[in-house]
């Protein structure tokens, strides 16, 4: 069974015609993706600036909702949740790194507070503290 399916999906971003500008633009980021992803993968995108990579990401991470297409967890329609059970959900099942490191840190926090929040959110894979002081040697950081 696959963690994610990905079917047909589709993510336009829309603006209204207004008093600046004459006319509704439409720009298409996303057109008929289709993908499987296995459990416990992880998922790296490539490509030049503007191929949808963030859209893509966000889309999958359920920050953004698809215009068209199908995603779907085991079981779940994330976007069939309400906005409470969205957020438990992506707690409990998505793990996301923003694009801009220090969007994801709490400057007075250190690395090893930083792990400890996630564990205690639900994050399976850091329950000791062997493995909070293993993962931040892998990453070179201080504990």
């Amino acid at each position: 069974m696959s963690a994610i399916e990905v079917k047909g999906l589709v993510k336009v971003f829309e603006r209204p015609a207004s008093r600046d500008m004459a006319i509704e633009t439409r720009i298409t980021a996303l057109t008929d993706i289709t993908l499987s992803v296995p459990p416990s993968a992880i998922l790296l995108f490539l490509g030049p600036s503007g191929s949808g990579k963030s859209t893509l990401f966000n889309v999958l991470s359920t920050y953004l909702p698809p215009t068209a297409g199908r995603l779907r967890y085991p079981y779940q329609n994330p976007f069939a949740l309400s906005l409470e059970e969205l957020q438990a959900f992506r707690w409990q099942k998505i793990g996301y790194l923003r694009q801009e490191p220090l969007d994801n840190v709490i400057p007075y926090l250190s690395g090893q507070e930083h792990l400890q929040i996630l564990a205690a959110q639900g994050a399976k894979l850091i329950q000791k503290q062997e493995a909070l002081c293993a993962w931040l040697q892998q990453l070179q950081l201080k504990p």
